[in-house]
């Protein structure tokens, strides 16, 4: 039994540096539901800017008119009007610093949201670090040392050394150790489950 914890740790940390190096924050960029919808929303904003703008310039009307007359040559009259109401651009003036004023708002809102975002991604690492860490705690000291000493108890009450009372410790001792030891498996499902969360995908998925 031993032998084979001591695998699944060497097989952690293997695990906890390629995490480290594949979901990083760049990943929960791409796939958090929350960056996409601010993403969107400014593109809105950017296009709704440049169309405002558009609406608001003024109308050119460029014509052309071939004039063929016998016996002179081909002319050409090119015309151009300009539709421009008195003091047009002050409404564009208002709506275009309204939707600036709503792209600066949505850009610190995914500047603030992206700062939260890889605090969280690196929190879940972390946690998942540590749990990692717990588990080989587990198996270095508290469970092997848990062992040890119940098979020298063991060893000790079959040769009438010790009474069953002592044994009987030593037996519950190792019993909580092994409890502590799921535990900390329980604690690594979690941090798995938190690093999941904070990439926005499932370890693993393409």
């Amino acid at each position: 039994m031993h032998e084979n914890i001591s695998k699944l740790v060497d097989y952690l940390h293997q695990e906890t540096e390629y995490l480290r190096k594949v979901y990083d924050e760049s990943v929960a960029f791409s796939f958090r539901p929350e960056i996409g919808g601010v993403e969107s929303a400014l593109e809105r904003a950017s296009l709704t800017k440049k169309l405002g703008f558009m609406s608001d310039l003024p109308d050119f009307d460029v014509g052309a008119v071939r004039h063929s007359l016998t016996g002179t040559p081909n002319t050409w009259q090119l015309t151009l009007s300009v539709e421009m109401p008195l003091f047009f651009w002050q409404p564009a003036r208002g709506e275009i610093r309204e939707t600036y004023a709503n792209s600066q708002a949505l850009t610190q809102e995914a500047a603030h949201l992206r700062n939260l975002i890889s605090l969280e991604v690196e929190e879940a690492h972390k946690e998942h670090e540590t749990a990692v860490n717990q588990i080989q705690l587990m198996e270095d000291e508290i469970l092997a040392q848990a062992e040890e000493v119940n098979e020298m108890y063991l060893f000790s009450y079959q040769q009438g050394e010790i009474g069953g009372i002592e044994l009987i410790e030593a037996q519950r001792t190792l019993s909580e150790a092994r409890k502590a030891y799921a535990d900390s498996l329980y604690d690594y499902g979690i941090a798995i489950a938190s690093l999941e969360k904070s990439v926005g995908r499932a370890l693993g998925e393409n």
